[in-house]
């Protein structure tokens, strides 16, 4: 089937006689959105990311998350985003699940706060269902799974694990899941078809130093941890059964004094070093067998007391929690084409009391932002009518991919209605 252009001005018409209707409604954010929990403040932070790394907080914004925010997590579909809170008792916490609209305003599920264990430092989210956070205290790991607006837990959680499981993180594939311990070593897991967790072969695996933060590459192949005050980067195979072997080279320097942070951008080229001591950022190069370098004039100092960074491929975002009154806020920094740091103007960007942890969504692709500008509007719509080609009209013409929302290979009338669904404002 082919498309007149006749008919493409008429899907334009249509378009304009839409728009007018659209609102905004649930789903996940329609641009790049980044997420601050405010441990002081109790609450998070969302800010729309601009095209240039600026940030502007959203309407509403900051939204309340319960008390002494910890750690945050977002699914991958960005349709929801968890909260542990570290400040309820000795004995257990809380963790609070929110529903996330296309402008990245949050609303908490009617059976939120749901109960968790002592002191859950970290959180990961495997995919858009299921849960992992280590109780540091008690030396377990609880999952739970997303249905609908209520969170239930798999045969057997919690699931027992060595001393004070620290951080978390999960495989891609979310085949696998790893935590750092405090005092060494890595526990991992085989996750199950109904969420529950089985160790792995030779688990946990021996580390060189302390274990602070652990971060899995996009790609699933390796995975990192920061080596607090030993000053490195433990780094890891991923074998095809989720046991690690340790790369050749491994530890790698980080190039600050107490490493305890890390982040990757989604292409996987670099990983990003927060150290709490130097107060600074480094960017470490990633090769294709997994080994480290650092970039040469890449560290930044960040602030009086550094914290948490995330990275799209062109921002890293790092957090400063030095101030508990009004909160220093985000740092932005742009990434060059061999790896440089440059501070985007505005930094620090204000968040709330304290603000550590910090998730960023980026739209896939198709993600109807055909102009890049990290909104959903009128100009986007204008463009889908001149990419219409129809249910089974391939191939998708040159820079109409942002449009194939449904990633069925082809722009109709199905992209056309979940577009409405992302529509942000008119311009």
């Amino acid at each position: 089937m082919t498309i007149s252009e006749a008919q493409r001005r008429f899907f334009a018409v249509l378009v304009c006689m839409t728009f007018v209707c659209s609102e905004n409604v649930s789903g996940q954010p329609s641009g790049i959105t980044l997420f601050v929990g405010n441990n002081v403040s109790d609450d998070v932070s969302v800010f729309a990311v601009q095209r240039d790394g600026t940030l502007v907080e959203i309407v509403n914004s900051p939204f309340s998350a319960g008390e002494d925010v910890q750690a945050i997590a977002l699914t991958e579909d960005g349709t929801h985003l968890a909260v542990s809170n570290a400040g309820k008792s000795m004995f257990f916490e809380e963790l609070w699940l929110f529903n996330i609209d296309s402008a990245g305003g949050m609303t908490p599920v009617p059976n939120s706060p749901f109960q968790t264990g002592d002191a859950p430092l970290g959180m990961a989210i495997g995919g858009s269902e299921l849960i992992f956070v280590p109780s540091a205290a008690d030396d377990v790991v609880w999952v739970f799974e997303i249905d609908g607006d209520d969170l239930t837990s798999p045969p057997g959680n919690p699931f027992q694990s060595t001393i004070f499981p620290n951080e978390i993180a999960v495989t891609p594939d979310n085949r696998y899941v790893y935590t750092s311990h405090l005092f060494g070593g890595i526990s991992g897991w085989r996750v199950n078809a109904n969420g529950s967790l089985t160790p792995l072969p030779g688990s946990p695996f021996a580390t060189p130093n302390d274990g602070f933060e652990l971060l899995v590459t996009p790609d699933g192949r390796h995975l990192y941890l920061a080596g607090g005050l030993s000053n490195d980067i433990a780094g890891y195979d991923i074998r095809d059964d989720g046991v690690l072997v340790p790369l050749p080279g491994s530890p790698f320097a980080s190039g600050g004094t107490s490493a305890v942070n890390l982040a990757m951008n989604p292409g996987g080229d670099y990983l990003f070093v927060v150290h709490v001591v130097s107060e600074t950022v480094t960017n470490l190069a990633r090769a294709v067998d997994g080994s480290l370098t650092l970039v040469p004039g890449s560290s930044q100092f960040v602030g009086s007391d550094a914290r948490k960074a995330v990275a799209s491929d062109d921002h890293l975002f790092v957090t400063d929690d030095s101030s508990i009154s009004g909160g220093v806020g985000v740092m932005v920094y742009s990434i060059g084409e061999v790896g440089l740091l440059t501070l985007v103007p505005g930094s620090p960007f204000a968040a709330g009391s304290r603000p550590q942890d910090m998730v960023l969504f980026i739209p896939p692709n198709g993600s109807g932002d055909g102009d890049g500008d990290g909104d959903v509007d009128l100009r986007d719509f204008f463009a889908l009518g001149k990419c219409f080609s129809g249910p089974d009209g391939g191939p998708i013409l040159a820079g109409c991919a942002p449009f194939d929302t449904d990633g069925d290979s082809d722009v109709d009338f199905a992209d056309f209605s979940i577009m409405q669904r992302l529509f942000t404002g008119s311009l």
